[in-house]
């Protein structure tokens, strides 16, 4: 790294390199791609397996979710973070991410999905949400309701117990 070149700078230069640009968009894209079939083959011909056998198997910690959300959030509200080219591309990347978030919410850890879903209301309920992403916003958020219902169903069984 250059002596000239600032922390913020060098990060600027390596969030939106092409190769991790290109790499970002990849990752969610397949991502959505793999959450939306999993297919495996069992005696020669292909069958489906369920998401929640996939992720459980693979043991997948689903925080990073909504880690990455809360990220690029940070990033698209920060006006001197992210150079106003690259927003376009951060859009694109937090609609990927919601939209994943609305298929694999279910598997989110309770405490994230308290705080992303409430992030999430806050944002549209505010209109800070730009209107390519309000339809995978509101996704996310019908998907982390059913995470929070799911937990309460939970608690209330073994309350009952």
């Amino acid at each position: 790294m250059d002596s000239t070149m600032s922390h913020d700078e060098s990060l600027e230069n390596d969030l939106f390199d092409l190769n991790t640009s290109s790499m970002r968009s990849g990752v969610w894209c397949l991502l959505d791609a793999l959450s939306s079939c999993l297919m495996v083959t069992s005696g020669g011909k292909p069958s489906t397996i369920s998401l929640a056998q996939a992720v459980s198997s693979s043991q997948i910690d689903a925080a990073f979710l909504t880690l990455s959300l809360d990220k690029i959030r940070s990033l698209l509200t920060s006006d001197d973070d992210v150079p106003s080219e690259r927003m376009l591309e951060l859009g694109s990347t937090a609609r990927d991410c919601l939209k994943v978030i609305s298929k694999m919410g279910s598997f989110v850890p309770i405490d994230e999905a308290r705080s992303c879903f409430e992030n999430l209301l806050d944002d549209l309920k505010a209109f800070s949400v730009s209107i390519e992403l309000v339809s995978s916003g509101i996704g996310a958020l019908i998907a982390l309701t059913k995470r929070q219902c799911e937990e309460e169903d939970s608690t209330r069984g073994v309350k009952e117990e």
